[in-house]
C-alpha cells in the first residue's frame, strides 16, 4: 500500500516522484516480483478505499534511489484489513475487496455530459479538447471540473457508470449557472463607473 491523499480513477495515468525510504523499498520489491500496489485516499483520518496501479515505466532513478516513475491506475478496491507493516517490511499492507465497475451507462447520458462539459470549459475560456463520445467515461475528466477531495472520494465509490455520469452532470449543473453569474457580475464590475448609452425608451403607449 502507498497511501496519499489524492484520488486515482481507473484508467489514469499518475506521475510521481518516489523518495521516502519506506517507498522506495516497496517500489523495488514490485520491480522485482512485478506485482501491483495499491493507493488507498487517505481522508477523514482513514484509509477505506482505493486504487490498484501497475508501474508503467520508470522515466529516472537518482543516486539516493529516488525514483520518477509513471503507474497506470486499474480496479477500485475496499480495504479489508490493513497491516501497519507488511511481513515486517516498513511499508504497510491490506487485505482488499475489488468493488465492480458496472459499465451500464448509455450514450445519452454521455453525450449530454459532454454537452455540459463543453459549456463550462467556454465559460471559463478553457480550450475545449477533442473528445472522442466512444471511449469517454465517467472518469476521464473528473479531475478536470472541480470536483473537490470529498467529491472526488464520493465517485470513486460509486460501482455502476450511469449513477457516475448522473453524479458529474448534477455537479455541473450546479457549477454552471455560478459560473454565469459570475461572469455577469464581472462584466456589471467592470462597466461600473462608465457612461452607459441605453436606447431611449418610448412612453407612448403608456396609460
Amino acid at each position: 500500500m502507498f497511501p496519499l491523499e489524492l484520488v486515482v480513477f481507473p484508467e489514469e495515468t499518475l506521475a510521481l516522484h518516489v523518495f521516502e525510504e519506506r517507498y522506495k523499498l516497496l517500489i523495488d520489491d514490485i520491480l522485482k516480483d512485478g506485482t501491483t500496489l495499491g493507493i488507498p485516499t487517505l481522508i477523514y483520518s482513514s484509509l477505506q478505499h482505493g486504487t490498484e496501479v501497475k508501474i508503467e515505466k520508470v522515466v529516472k532513478e537518482y543516486e539516493n534511489g529516488s525514483k520518477d516513475i509513471v503507474f497506470k491506475a486499474l480496479r477500485t478496491f475496499k480495504i479489508e484489513k490493513f497491516y501497519q507493516n507488511l511481513d515486517s517490511k516498513q511499508y504497510s499492507g491490506a487485505d482488499v475487496r475489488f468493488l465492480n465497475n458496472i459499465e451500464d451507462g448509455t450514450k445519452a447520458q454521455i453525450g449530454g455530459f459532454i454537452d455540459l462539459l463543453r459549456e463550462l470549459y467556454f465559460l471559463l475560456n478553457i480550450p475545449i479538447p477533442k473528445i472522442d463520445m466512444n471511449t469517454v467515461t465517467s472518469f476521464t475528466y473528473a479531475h478536470k471540473i472541480g470536483l473537490t477531495l470529498d467529491q472526488e472520494y464520493q465517485l470513486l465509490l460509486i460501482e455502476k457508470e450511469s449513477e457516475r455520469l448522473d453524479f458529474l452532470k448534477s455537479h455541473l449543473n450546479t457549477s454552471i449557472p455560478v459560473l454565469k453569474q459570475m461572469s455577469r457580475a464581472k462584466e456589471v464590475a467592470r462597466l461600473n463607473g462608465h457612461i452607459k448609452n441605453f436606447d431611449p425608451l418610448d412612453f407612448s403607449n403608456l396609460p
